[in-house]
């Protein structure tokens, strides 16, 4: 919402109508402070605007002739002294009143441009409407000077009356038409009077058609009065339209001064016409005095109440409007506050829950590795089983059947765990942090850009790298001796509690040791003394010293053939010979049974029980490391995203700190920019009253002809700000 303001098209409209109207209050009051009452002359080339107002003067003063005359502006004011002068644009020199031929002439090599202005003095006595401080403005043809804006916003603006000198052998032109639609947009409702020149030409002509030809350059000449360019009504327009001829009047005025010796060539006619240019200038003259109130502060004020009356609605529809982005930035900043507020409680409540979820997460990816090995340690006989070799097995080249072997069981392994526990592992990891991420999502206000999705990434886990078969059987070394499964220390055994044969070849007293701390944990729970660690280290001391004992035993009976001869009497004497020999026989085929069984795939079998046997001891030393390493991983991974969700609250915190700094700078600005509307609505309305005060006054004065009882409109405040300033710069 920061550029809503500066772009907004009613903002441009807003700036467009105050420049322009603050054009026009300018141009109302130069027109209104001027103590001069100004009469332009305009018209096309040669249709004697100079005759005229050498007319108006009573000698030639301006050039004036056939073809393109005047080359610039000529302004001619009164002055006290006896003979006229001249001062060029820029400079108080005075210059001989001959001299304007030679700077104000379109033929002369000394001409001035066409939009420079000479003013030349001629004295008040010979001319009386300078006697009421009027100044005529002699302009160059319509239709000769390129930069005609230029020249009316230069010379023409704060003019109270203007005079179309028209030639009467012809109709208005365009040309003479647009530029007065011109100065009728710059200034407010002005003063035209039309003098249809050259009235002479129509002496020749009969009564009858010249009466046709005046009643249609009537008709034109009020047409564009009071429909085209609206300035007066028709009864009012028909006062303003004179049919004269410059020319003559100034030749009789000569004449009746003595300043011609020779008898002027008049058409016939001539008196009416002389009449006619008096009355026009009678006219001229009681426009600029008993009409000066109206025609050079009535209607400047009338459009400056206008004006203000338009800057006023104007103002505070804007006003309005900043007051209500003031309200809606309010707003905005109560929310971010409020926003700010809710994220840094609820934040940290989530990076809490967040932390709990990951320790959550740890200990399930532990469990979940703890199983995953275990499944692979139970089914590891299976996978060794289904191994066949394809070079068979010879005790000579164990290295590469061992070689072989571990390679299968490393691609068993890996790939189940690949494909289920690391699979598992990421997919829990990339759900997890989508939850995360929605919950912080859920968390930023929409004012906030969101942080992206693809932040969340899919870990990988190597869990089968670091379970490498050959490294674990670098220090295996199998035994494949033939052993009789039903030799003495054999025997001990299975009596003892451990299994004869099978894929262990040590002391399986497995069940001794759980027999045994049951025992002593009864013990301990009836006799009410020892703790628990001290009844489960007496239960493998007692453990450990049965094992001995069986041991002993068996290297005794091994070790010394007498004893065993003894004990062979005893069982002589007491079950007689047929049951020794018997007994001998049995023991002897069942040897000799297992002798002829303990082939190549016998050795093999043995092997692969030994390999199991040592890889499942490894492996169970390991489970805890690999589980341990693979949660790490994982609490790592959720750490690092957990710390990004971190970043990502701190900057939506930032932002929101940000929109409130920038939401209280912009309030500070439209409230400063509301109090300037306020202030410029109540200078325009000041202004507005003012000039109705100025009008009421002006009607109650209107009729005594005089300004004395008047207070000029620029006199009142904000008639002054408007017209000096516009309005503030700052609005």
């Amino acid at each position: 919402r920061d550029e809503e303001l500066s772009s907004s098209d009613d903002l441009q409209t807003l700036r467009t109508e105050l420049e322009t109207e603050r054009v026009r209050m300018r141009n109302i009051a130069e027109k209104v402070r001027s103590n001069q009452m100004k009469v332009a002359f305009f018209g096309r080339t040669s249709n004697g605007k100079s005759s005229t107002i050498n007319a108006l003067l009573r000698d030639r003063v301006l050039p004036s002739g056939i073809g393109h005359t005047t080359s610039c502006f000529c302004c001619v004011e009164g002055t006290n002294e006896e003979k006229g002068f001249l001062e060029l644009p820029g400079t108080t020199e005075r210059k001989s009143i001959e001299s304007v031929q030679q700077f104000a002439h379109a033929v002369h090599n000394d001409k001035l441009e066409s939009n420079a202005a000479v003013t030349v003095f001629w004295p008040r006595e010979r001319c009386p409407l300078l006697n009421n401080d009027v100044i005529f403005v002699d302009s160059p043809g319509t239709d000769i000077s390129p930069d005609l804006d230029t020249c009316i916003g230069e010379h023409c603006t704060d003019a109270d009356v203007f005079v179309l000198v028209a030639n009467a052998e012809s109709t208005l032109m365009q040309t003479e038409k647009n530029f007065f639609h011109k100065v009728a947009q710059m200034s407010s409702r002005p003063n035209i009077f039309i003098l249809n020149n050259r009235w002479d030409a129509s002496a020749c002509e009969e009564m009858e058609l010249m009466e046709e030809v005046r009643q249609q350059h009537l008709t034109f000449n009020l047409n564009f009065l009071v429909n085209e360019l609206r300035v007066v009504d028709r009864v009012e327009a028909q006062k303003r339209i004179f049919f004269v001829s410059a020319k003559e009047a100034l030749q009789l005025r000569m004449q009746a001064r003595g300043q011609s010796a020779t008898q002027p060539v008049l058409a016939s006619g001539y008196r009416a016409r002389l009449q006619e240019f008096e009355r026009f200038e009678l006219t001229l003259e009681e426009c600029l005095s008993s009409h000066a109130i109206r025609t050079k502060f009535g209607e400047p004020a009338r459009a400056g109440m206008h004006v203000a009356d338009q800057l006023q609605d104007s103002l505070e529809t804007f006003r309005q409007h900043v007051e209500k982005l003031r309200v809606e930035c309010e707003d905005h900043c109560r929310d971010a506050r409020e926003n700010s507020i809710v994220v840094r409680r609820v934040g940290r409540e989530r990076v809490n829950q967040w932390t709990r979820r990951i320790q959550e997460m740890r200990q399930k990816a532990r469990h979940q590795v703890a199983n995953a090995m275990s499944e692979e340690i139970h089914t590891l006989w299976n996978t060794v089983t289904d191994y066949e070799s394809t070079k068979g097995f010879e005790e000579h080249e164990l290295g590469d059947y061992q070689q072989e072997l571990c390679s299968h069981l490393s691609s068993g392994m890996g790939e189940h765990l690949g494909m289920s526990c690391a699979s598992e592992l990421s997919t829990s990891c990339v759900h997890v942090q989508e939850e995360m991420l929605d919950e912080l999502n859920r968390l930023i206000p929409a004012t906030v850009p969101p942080p992206s999705r693809t932040s969340i990434s899919r870990p990988y886990f190597r869990i089968s790298d670091d379970v490498d078969v050959m490294d674990l059987c670098s220090d295996f070394n199998a035994d494949l001796r033939f052993r009789f499964r039903f030799n003495v220390g054999m025997l001990f055994r299975w009596l003892t509690g451990g299994r004869a044969g099978g894929r262990q070849r040590g002391f399986a007293l497995s069940s001794v040791p759980d027999l045994m701390r049951t025992a002593s944990v009864d013990s301990g729970l009836t006799a009410q003394s020892g703790s628990q660690a001290d009844v489960e280290a007496q239960s493998e001391a007692l453990v450990q010293k049965v094992e001995l004992g069986v041991q002993l035993a068996s290297a005794t009976f091994i070790q010394a053939p007498w004893l065993l001869m003894g004990v062979g009497a005893l069982l002589w004497k007491v079950v007689g010979t047929k049951v020794i020999f018997g007994g001998a026989a049995v023991y002897g085929v069942l040897y000799g049974y297992e002798r002829l069984c303990w082939t190549t795939r016998a050795k093999e079998r043995v092997y692969k029980e030994q390999l199991v046997e040592h890889v499942t001891g490894k492996l169970q030393v390991m489970v805890g490391f690999m589980s341990n390493s693979s949660s790490h991983q994982v609490e790592q991974h959720l750490e690092s995203f957990k710390n990004h969700l971190d970043d990502e609250l701190s900057k939506t915190q930032k932002t929101l700190d940000d929109q409130q700094t920038a939401y209280r700078g912009r309030i500070f600005q439209l409230a400063q920019l509301e109090n300037n509307a306020k202030r410029a609505v109540n200078i325009a309305g000041f202004a507005s009253t003012g000039f109705r005060k100025f009008l009421s006054e002006l009607d109650s004065t209107a009729e005594m002809g005089s300004m004395h009882s008047v207070s000029s409109p620029t006199e009142h405040n904000g008639v002054a700000t408007l017209a000096e300033n516009g309005l503030p710069e700052e609005s």
